[in-house]
């Protein structure tokens, strides 16, 4: 093969690489504080929450985590949204 080949074959490579890295930076973050004492309720109500999202189908990943502390976060991200739509779209799968 000529160097020109080689080089046009290795920057095709890169470009389609740099195409199919990129995904959606949008994201839906929500943060909850919760009141001291009211931890053990908003857990079951949370629970009660993921069983009818497993339920319903959701097809949205959430990962959650919590601050220790007073009052205690509740802190959920939803990544790899599309486009606002897709956030439409998920509150829509949530009620």
């Amino acid at each position: 093969m000529s160097a020109k080949v080689v080089i046009a074959l290795l920057a095709g490579v890169f470009v389609s690489s740099l195409a199919t890295a990129q995904e959606s930076q949008l994201q839906y973050v929500n943060e909850i504080h919760i009141n001291p004492g009211k931890t053990a309720e908003f857990e079951a109500a949370n629970a009660n929450r993921n069983a009818r999202m497993a339920k319903a189908g959701v097809a949205f990943a959430t990962r959650v985590t919590v601050s220790d502390g007073l009052p205690a976060v509740y802190r959920s991200l939803t990544p790899g949204l599309a486009n606002s739509a897709a956030l439409v779209t998920r509150q829509e799968q949530l009620d």
